[in-house]
């Protein structure tokens, strides 16, 4: 299951990431959005995890959460699929319009 993630810190990395969705099952894939020009993280990115039901408990543990200093957003993906939000204009586009 494909969740975006929203409202991150700037300085989130992948592997905080990783680490914070690993503890309620198996992560497939992490990726964080960066700025083109100055490769600065953006404040949103996707986890893809590969049991649905762990990505539902996921999703209950971690959405709402504060984390540095932000409180995150954990949804699932309405466009659900094993895909990476990099370079993907359209799908950056959707995720500031919905969330």
């Amino acid at each position: 299951m494909n969740l975006y993630v929203g409202n991150l810190d700037f300085n989130t990395t992948r592997e905080r990431l990783h680490t914070m969705f690993a503890k309620y099952g198996t992560v497939e894939e992490v990726s964080i959005v960066s700025d083109r020009l100055t490769d600065q993280y953006r404040s949103f990115g996707s986890v893809t995890m590969e049991n649905d039901g762990e990505a539902e408990q996921a999703i209950r543990a971690i959405n709402g959460r504060m984390v540095g200093g932000r409180r995150i957003v954990v949804i699932e993906s309405p466009q659900n699929g094993h895909h990476s939000l990099e370079g993907n204009n359209n799908e950056i586009r959707w995720w500031r319009r919905h969330v």
